[in-house]
């Protein structure tokens, strides 16, 4: 899976002989009811893809014509139409597939009986099914619905609903007529392809199945709700040994004793059920060797029966667990949860936690803490007290709380190289397959390189907050923007003779400086290869680089504008009230003098307000910015660039990058309509995008929908939260845009989020009646943000 270079070649890695792993389930006795159910959620729900390596799916650039009713949802089944187009509508309007789960119950058996009386054999199968289907169940069948290349996308939906991502599930295969065991890296590729989380596993013995396992995230992980967890008792045991990816953040006060505490993000690995070597033991050894914390969860069950006896080992759940790799034992924070049915007693839980510690001392574990944790099962809670419940969650949060501090405390000492990519678990994944009698004692991480990043780290590396970032990344871009801020100065009547000659003369050495410095550049190069030559997966890689490159300067830049932000309110506020003394006192001299001094402060604040904005826009280095740049490098090689300077067959070079750029548009990439400071619009590279865009559509008329309101009204957010855009959103930017959608056959949409109604505005709507499609064909309409 390596390039020659050392460099993973990720196309090999995504390709579906490598991706997708399915395990058979001999092992396994399911009975009639339990295989009927399995069956008839993939086939009733329509969880097949018939061509599997096709490109994206239209549902993500789909808009539902018809809100989901029970009616409507009976009426699909019956024509076998699949819900993958309303399940994946739910998850962009950020309602987590809860709308469905409404639907669910009012789907009774007169009226479906109605409405399938032709097919009363289809009608008792989905009345059986109905109960039974989980937002895990439509996941699944959702996923299986897919080409491999949605698969990934709709990780990312499922992600920003804070749902559990299912990594592993039992599918029917429809050639042997059996369930199989899938493992499907496509559903955590785009998530986790890099990444700064920290890998957080946890699974348990034989002895803790249906005891609550899942049920404690909430107590360690205090951001995640019961929804976003795999829980429900109906389909559990469908679940066994199955593996769910979700993602979460603890606050961590032992890190420097910060105020605010700081947050450690975490990847979390949730194994259910058993641990078994026909299913997920493989996988789950090389995902441990890349965790920072596991948690294994026993019972007094596992209490060796005998010390004495070493061969024990192999039956014995902690020191088989513990010992999958030496590598990992030793850096890992290993958490030992024991539930304990006498939880509520602390006396014999201490016991029963130094009954297993003095047993287990002899194998010198290091960064090792046990706790115990009540039964959360239901049985287990039945004739318990809401008092009782108040009183184990309180202490279930603090002791885990006090674990996860020193975990952090020491992690932070010994500084411990963090999980990088989830393609280093494939990677260790299948040299394990190839050879089961490899010393898993011996395993070794393997340190994942990427050409892109290694390219990206040679590029941005040298740049820091001290250096002309846009000048040198974005020249032509930054040049323009120079260029008509004088431009606009000295269409200024107001400005006096002498500061338009320093204006003229202003303008003179920046055409200059532009000529000498508006030539490709190796970044251009980067951008244009980026886009036209590499993956989706690289383009992800691009964004979370960067995004790592820009924490290390933004917050401590917004920090720094914050107290500026309140120094300039304590100043109003003297500034107020010296006002005041001025207007009681007559104009006293000392007064006067004090409120000419508060205004001179002020002034040096605003000052220094702008200093900050422009330092936060000459990190604020992204994807967008530098597609941006492409626009203006076309413009350049269409007019201005001298012959000698052009790129080797540009219009063919740039044709292609029209073409990808578009298709990235229905990946929810937001096409900057309006750009720079000031504000311009015009750009044939954007007009050749635009009719890609057209023609993919052909077959209806196009609406442009302008979201228009005041600065920070959630306008980006609102059309996020609407259409399953991708517009940033980040406070106090211009984010303007626009994304492309479908509703029914009929037509496409495209929106475009503007700041507030100027001028621009208005040559922006006419820019896009006249490029996108006749005018006759186009319908405009306008949304207006309060």
């Amino acid at each position: 899976l390596h390039e020659t270079s050392g460099c993973l070649n990720i196309t090999r890695c995504i390709s579906p002989e490598n991706s997708v792993i399915l395990y058979p389930t001999y092992h396994i006795t399911w009975n009639n009811n339990e295989l009927e159910l399995r069956w008839s959620w993939f086939h009733l729900l329509q969880g097949y893809c018939q061509q599997p390596s096709e490109r994206s799916d239209f549902s993500f650039n789909t808009l539902v014509e018809e809100p989901l009713s029970a009616t409507k949802l009976i009426t699909m089944v019956n024509n076998r139409e699949q819900l993958t187009p309303y399940v994946i509508d739910s998850l962009k309007r950020y309602n987590s597939i809860n709308d469905i789960h409404e639907i669910l119950p009012q789907c009774t058996y007169e009226m479906t009986k109605s409405i399938m009386k032709n097919n009363s054999e289809l009608c008792d199968s989905f009345m059986n099914m109905i109960e039974y289907i989980t937002t895990r169940v439509l996941l699944v069948t959702t996923i299986e619905s897919m080409s491999y290349d949605s698969q990934r996308h709709l990780s990312n939906f499922i992600k920003r609903n804070d749902l559990s991502i299912p990594f592993s599930y039992y599918v029917p295969d429809n050639i042997t007529n059996k369930v199989v065991y899938k493992i499907n890296f496509n559903c955590i590729y785009e998530p986790l392809c890099l990444t700064t989380n920290n890998l957080y596993i946890q699974m348990g013995s034989d002895s803790t199945l249906m005891m609550g396992k899942t049920s404690l995230l909430p107590y360690i992980f205090t951001d995640k709700r019961k929804q976003s967890l795999s829980t429900n008792v109906s389909d559990v045991i469908y679940r066994n040994s199955c593996i769910d990816v979700l993602f979460s953040k603890v606050r961590s006060a032992s890190l420097k004793q910060q105020t605010p505490a700081p947050t450690v993000s975490y990847a979390i690995f949730d194994v259910h059920g058993q641990v078994t070597e026909e299913t997920n033991l493989l996988l789950i050894k090389s995902t441990q060797l890349y965790a920072s914390v596991q948690l294994l969860y026993i019972t007094q069950d596992d209490f060796p029966a005998s010390s004495s006896n070493e061969n024990n080992d192999k039956d014995d759940f902690l020191s088989r667990t513990m010992n999958y790799s030496s590598a990992s034992s030793s850096i890992i924070s290993t958490v030992v949860v024991i539930f304990d049915k006498n939880y509520d007693n602390e006396m014999k839980t201490e016991q029963l936690i130094n009954l297993f510690k003095e047993h287990y001392a002899k194998y010198k574990w290091p960064n090792i803490y046990w706790t115990t944790a009540p039964p959360l099962n239901s049985g287990s809670l039945q004739g318990v007290s809401e008092f009782k419940r108040k009183c184990r969650a309180r202490r279930l949060l603090q002791q885990f709380s006090n674990i996860f501090d020193a975990i952090h405390s020491k992690a932070q000492e010994q500084q411990q190289i963090p999980f990088r990519s989830c393609f280093s678990i494939q990677l260790m994944f299948f040299p394990l397959t190839g050879d089961q009698h490899i010393d898993y004692q011996r395993l070794k991480k393997n340190h994942i390189k990427f050409e892109t990043e290694n390219q990206l780290h040679e590029l941005f590396g040298k740049l820091s907050d001290h250096t002309d970032n846009l000048k040198i990344v974005t020249p032509i871009s930054y040049y323009q923007s120079e260029l008509n801020h004088i431009k606009k100065k000295l269409n200024d009547m107001s400005t006096t003779s002498e500061v338009r000659d320093q204006l003229t003369k202003s303008l003179l050495k920046l055409r200059d400086e532009k000529r000498k410095n508006s030539e490709l550049n190796v970044y251009h190069q980067f951008m244009i290869s980026l886009i036209n030559n590499c993956t989706y997966m690289d383009l992800l890689i691009t964004e979370v680089y960067l995004e790592i490159w820009r924490t290390k300067y933004v917050p401590n830049l917004k920090d720094e504008r914050e107290r500026a932000k309140e120094e300039k309110n304590e100043h109003l506020k003297m500034l107020h009230k010296q006002q005041d003394l001025v207007l009681h006192n007559g104009n006293n001299h000392e007064d006067v003098n004090e409120l000419k001094l508060l205004n001179e402060k002020i002034d040096k604040i605003k000052k220094q307000f702008i200093e900050i904005d422009n330092k936060l826009a000459n990190v604020d280095l992204t994807i967008g910015l530098m597609c941006d740049e492409l626009f203006a490098l076309y413009e350049y090689y269409s007019s201005d660039a001298p012959p000698s300077s052009k790129i080797l067959d540009f219009r063919l070079v740039f044709d292609t990058l029209a073409k990808n750029i578009a298709n990235l548009v229905y990946k929810g990439f937001a096409i900057h309509v309006l750009r720079h400071r000031p504000l311009i619009f015009h750009s044939h590279l954007m007009e050749l995008t635009i009719k890609q865009l057209h023609k993919a559509h052909s077959d209806g008329p196009l609406v442009v929908l302008t979201v228009v309101g005041e600065q920070s009204s959630a306008k980006s957010s609102l059309l996020n939260a609407t259409f399953g855009s991708n517009f940033r959103v980040s406070s106090g930017r211009c984010t303007i845009g626009i994304y492309l959608g479908k509703i029914g056959n009929r037509f496409s949409l495209i929106s475009t989020s503007i700041f507030s109604k100027s001028s621009e505005t208005h040559e922006v709507e006419r820019f896009m009646e006249s490029n996108l499609t006749v005018p006759k064909s186009t319908a405009t309409l306008k949304i207006f943000a309060c």
